[in-house]
């Protein structure tokens, strides 16, 4: 093996090259000078950082921690976001005014106690307490020993059931028509594989994964029957799941019906959604502009 040279140590003292610190500090035209070897060198520091550009260190930054002593304030151990049942009741009356137009759009939602505002759907009371009173179900006056079924046992539940099954037969066997006491009154209904078109679970996975990943929906009505071609569960689903999305109605294919008709749908669906007329055509298009602006 080939040995290897030694590198060899400067011992006299003199530069090597030009941007060696141990250069005298005489200033002389053909060489530099000791400053500026050091300005220069300067120049090429730069600090550290991390993957997100945050300085980690500096040459001349301060290794001296900052003082992380928090304030003694009563606020920082308080609630932040305090309101009456008043405030809470006016917030509500002016929410459910802004979200009764489809043309609203609330702003900085995450900050409002939208939870608080929103009235929930008031459940329909059992009005049990009427029926059977607190102190006939427990205390020294209670008067149930076991609880109140309809029947003991199994033989008691089938009488009932044959009762209630010929009460029924009685008051209703009249208007059942002859055929369905035939044996041939029923059959098998037939219905045309058109009808099954579109309606599987793929497509219909499909439509909420878009649905998911929209901020504003555009349904696509025909202006010839534009009841006929809406989506009310889909409307229902954005309504109650989705409120912060929206909706907008395009009344496509307006050249075929007469522009009156065209008006009063424009009328009549203004009232719910936001309704564009659109014509689709490659020469002379209309909507175009309204729809993306």
């Amino acid at each position: 093996m080939a040995k290897k040279k030694e590198r060899k140590v400067n011992v006299s003292g003199k530069p090597k090259h030009s941007l060696d610190v141990n250069r005298s500090n005489d200033a002389k035209k053909e060489s530099r000078s000791a400053a500026t070897v050091r300005r220069l060198k300067m120049y090429n520091t730069r600090p550290v950082r991390d993957r997100k550009g945050k300085v980690l260190s500096n040459e001349y930054q301060s290794k001296d921690l900052p003082s992380t002593r928090i304030q003694p304030d009563r606020r920082w151990f308080g609630n932040t976001r305090v309101v009456n049942q008043k405030e809470l009741e006016f917030f509500r009356e002016e929410l459910q005014s802004r979200m009764s137009s489809n043309y609203n759009v609330i702003l900085k939602e995450k900050k409002l106690p939208l939870s608080l505002l929103n009235d929930h759907q008031k459940q329909s009371r059992v009005h049990l307490l009427d029926r059977e009173p607190f102190q006939d179900a427990f205390g020294p006056k209670t008067k149930r020993k076991r609880p109140s079924l309809l029947a003991a046992d199994y033989e008691s539940l089938l009488k009932k059931a044959d009762g209630s099954q010929d009460a029924f037969e009685q008051k209703y066997g009249s208007s059942v028509s002859a055929e369905a006491n035939d044996e041939e009154g029923f059959r098998d209904l037939v219905r045309h594989t058109m009808f099954e078109k579109g309606q599987s679970k793929r497509i219909w996975g499909e439509l909420y994964k878009v649905i998911d990943s929209s901020d504003v929906v555009v349904q696509v009505l025909d202006a010839r029957d534009p009841q006929g071609t809406r989506c009310y569960h889909l409307e229902k689903h954005l309504k109650e799941n989705c409120k912060h999305k929206h909706m907008v109605l395009l009344l496509n294919k307006c050249d075929l019906v007469p522009a009156w008709a065209t008006k009063g749908w424009l009328r009549v669906l203004s009232k719910e959604f936001p309704t564009l007329a659109f014509h689709a055509n490659i020469n002379k298009s209309f909507g175009k502009v309204f729809l993306i602006h």
